[in-house]
């Protein structure tokens, strides 16, 4: 019995040590844990806060982009302008060299003609010296001849003296030749008055947009093409045919300079490259239009003269303007 007692309180004992060890197990795993869970509060702090951060990053990142957004809508806008600027400088320049060459032309002109006047002022100098020159008869009723006596020629006319005979005869007046005092008038018959143009009339105008290109002829479709009343500027048509996004301040020009040219008659040519307007009252116009076939662009503005009934008039690579 007594050896049963004691090894009870031994297995009571041990089994109080086995407990407490295992309590301080377990309280120092909870500490553990509670430690982990600790680090791990710290770590979502600091997860939390490089979230903000991130947050914050993004948004200056997009409002630094919607504030650049404008700049590059004026910087392409500022490129398209400079690529207008530059097809504009292109035009010029192929515009002077077409000026150059036609001044060259009109200057060869210039010198043939002034080398044919030349030739013709010899042609008169040589025949004055060796032919008479036969006087202007004088009407009376526009210059009295004077009964005095010239110096050097008979009071009275005497026949003319044979000649041998010559192919064109000049016939020699009679008349006595008047005074320096006295200029002899030469009278003029007025000029015909010039023909004008029955106004009020009803007319039909049909215009035809062509180009020709070696020898071929195209005809241009859906060309805006207008009848003013004064001479519009096209001289940028063609380029803002060609870029309309770049030459939108052309278009505004455009637009506003044939309002100020009275517009009458607004068409566009179909797939034949033929517009046809009825009813226009006949008088002086000018017919304008333009189209991007070319380099350059094609621009015409032609002054034409509508009759009464049907008119017809052919735009070409002939009549364009330059």
């Amino acid at each position: 019995m007594k050896h049963e007692k004691v090894l009870k309180y031994l297995v009571v004992c041990i089994s109080l040590f086995l407990v407490s060890c295992g309590t301080e197990e377990l309280e120092n795993a909870n500490a553990k844990l509670k430690k982990q869970v600790k680090d791990l509060e710290t770590a979502e702090a600091q997860l939390k806060l490089k979230n903000t951060d991130l947050e914050n990053q993004v948004a200056d990142m997009q409002a630094q982009v919607d504030a650049s957004a404008p700049l590059q809508a004026q910087l392409d806008a500022a490129n398209q302008q400079l690529d207008g600027m530059k097809a504009e400088a292109e035009i010029a320049v192929n515009i002077q060299v077409e000026n150059d060459v036609k001044m060259g032309e009109l200057q060869n002109q210039l010198d043939e003609a002034n080398s044919q006047i030349e030739a013709l002022r010899n042609q008169l100098a040589s025949a004055s010296t060796s032919a008479p020159v036969a006087p202007v008869p004088v009407s009376p009723a526009t210059q009295p001849i004077s009964t005095a006596p010239v110096a050097g020629f008979p009071t009275t006319p005497t026949p003319p003296t044979p000649a041998a005979p010559i192919g064109n005869p000049l016939a020699i007046s009679t008349t006595p030749e008047p005074t320096p005092t006295s200029p002899v008038l030469i009278p003029t018959a007025p000029a015909p008055p010039a023909a004008t143009l029955v106004t009020g009339a009803l007319s039909d105008i049909t215009v035809s947009v062509q180009l020709a290109v070696q020898g071929n002829t195209y005809n241009l479709p859906d060309c805006e093409v207008y009848i003013t009343e004064k001479r519009p500027d096209v001289s940028k048509w063609g380029l803002y045919l060609k870029n309309p996004d770049v030459s939108y301040n052309n278009l505004q020009q455009i637009r506003a300079g044939l309002a100020n040219c009275v517009i009458h008659k607004k068409g566009k040519t179909d797939a034949n490259g033929q517009v046809s307007f009825k009813e226009l009252e006949a008088g002086n116009y000018y017919v304008s239009t333009a189209h991007s076939a070319t380099q350059r662009g094609l621009q015409w503005s032609v002054a034409h003269q509508v009759k009464p009934g049907q008119n017809v008039l052919i735009l070409s690579t002939n009549n364009r303007t330059p």
